[in-house]
């Protein structure tokens, strides 16, 4: 059994939910017969990329926190997430350790929630394949990016060791070796780093906060002002 069946319900609105949107579609099987369905290990994989996008914006614009949370999670889930406080602190970094990756947070605390034995590898055996709807799909992800948005938010240090264990810098010898021997890779690896995904210029593309920056001038013209004006 699933240790998230009984996630709490979406918000109706905010970038994060949007964007949910968007790549659930992306992903979903569409079978012969019946509903769109996702597996739960993309599940997982995509919620530890939306922990991650959390993670980067709400380091970003911490110090507007009411503000974000309304833009990214939407009214209500933002409102939440505020209301909870030190609970939400407390529970977000209940699976965060020295090591930990966003993916590997998010594995460790589904096996914590799972009646699965055993850890991640076994949970991944026994229900990496599990057909999941793409309402569930769609909460479980929401969980994720609200994660991230309270580890920016409130620890961004330890958000960006997070992305920088969850992003490893490219070996450069062994780069070089691959694209010399023909294999179909640029001839240097493109590197993230924190810094850039925090940029604003519009041509940098593994920037976030453009995107996001788009989204609040176009469906959340107040906190626009007060995040970017």
């Amino acid at each position: 059994m699933i240790g998230w069946v009984s996630s709490p319900s979406m918000p109706t609105a905010g970038y994060a939910y949007v964007m949910t949107q968007v790549r659930i579609r992306q992903e979903a099987t569409k079978p012969l017969f019946g509903k769109p369905k996702m597996m739960y290990a993309q599940c997982l994989a995509m919620s530890s990329y939306f922990m991650q996008l959390g993670a980067v914006l709400g380091s970003k614009h911490r110090q507007k926190p009411d503000a974000f949370a309304h833009a990214f999670l939407g009214a209500t889930q933002g409102g939440m997430m505020m209301e909870l406080g030190e609970m939400s602190i407390s529970n977000t970094r209940l699976h965060l350790s020295e090591d930990s990756t966003f993916l590997s947070y998010v594995l460790a605390e589904q096996v914590s929630l799972s009646e699965s034995h055993g850890g991640p590898n076994q949970l991944l055996i026994a229900l990496g394949s599990q057909k999941v709807n793409l309402i569930s799909a769609s909460a479980l992800i929401q969980h994720y990016a609200e994660a991230g948005a309270i580890l920016g938010i409130k620890f961004p240090e330890e958000a960006r060791s997070t992305f920088e264990r969850s992003n490893p810098p490219f070996e450069q010898d062994l780069w070089r070796k691959a694209h010399a021997k023909g294999l179909g890779i640029p001839e240097h690896p493109d590197t993230i780093t924190w810094n850039e995904v925090l940029e604003d210029r519009d041509n940098v593309i593994v920037s976030v906060n453009c995107s996001f920056r788009e989204y609040c001038k176009k469906c959340a013209p107040t906190q626009y002002m007060e995040l970017f004006g």
